[in-house]
């Protein structure tokens, strides 16, 4: 969940992009999405366009949501700070 929080910190980030960055980094589709729900699961569609973000930031007014998650962070392709602590199965 460290590296969803890393990944998130700077504003939503689209859901494709997300699971692509994920992916490339050694976490499967179905951990992230599950880390992702016990996060509270905080996620708003736009047009077609989903975006995922940390609690708070999906208030955000749509078009700052959206112009937001456009923006490439710097660190997207970058190696979670942790490995097991990054699973949701933690008290599963």
């Amino acid at each position: 969940m460290t590296w969803i929080r890393e990944r998130l910190a700077n504003g939503p980030v689209p859901s494709t992009q997300m699971i692509a960055d994920a992916m490339e980094n050694g976490f499967p589709k179905c951990t992230l999405r599950r880390a992702f729900k016990v996060m509270g699961d905080q996620s708003k569609k736009g047009g077609d366009k989903w975006v995922w973000c940390l609690p708070g930031q999906d208030d955000m007014d749509d078009d700052v949501l959206f112009d937001q998650a456009n923006t490439p962070s710097p660190d997207a392709n970058s190696a979670p700070a942790e490995s097991s602590a990054n699973s949701s199965d933690e008290g599963s």
